[in-house]
């Protein structure tokens, strides 16, 4: 956008954070390099536009040291899920959660959206209904 090279923003990041590298920073450093690069921007008349960020009424749950994975399952979603299966089978074993998981959704239980995990949830439901007369 602002059609700086790469020397020129190797100069900014050194001169912001002190480090040569962009692997080897953490997201508040990363989140000031690019707070200095939009001001850059709006001085050159441009109009900034966020398409990375999560949009309003999104959740915004992350794995630990998962930066780019949003809208992950609730920890509430999570204890559902772990108690539906309780009352359905008497017992909870994560291995065969994930079984049952890579099978529906592709992905392994800790992976699933808020959106598959409300799926889940759903058809655990269904099926504890259809097993209690």
């Amino acid at each position: 956008m602002l059609g700086i090279d790469d020397d020129t923003r190797h100069t900014i990041q050194y001169e912001i954070t002190g480090k040569d590298s962009l692997t080897t920073m953490d997201d508040a450093e990363a989140k000031k390099i690019i707070q200095h690069l939009e001001s850059i921007a709006i001085q050159y008349g441009y109009t900034i536009k966020r398409p990375y960020l999560p949009k309003k009424g999104q959740w915004k749950n992350k794995l630990p040291k998962a930066h780019n994975i949003y809208n992950l399952m609730t920890t509430e979603q999570r204890q559902k899920i772990i108690s539906l299966s309780m009352q359905l089978y008497d017992s909870f074993s994560e291995e065969q959660m994930n079984i049952y998981c890579l099978n529906h959704f592709n992905k392994p239980f800790r992976r699933l959206s808020s959106n598959d995990a409300r799926k889940l949830i759903e058809a655990q439901k269904s099926m504890l209904q259809r097993r209690i007369p």
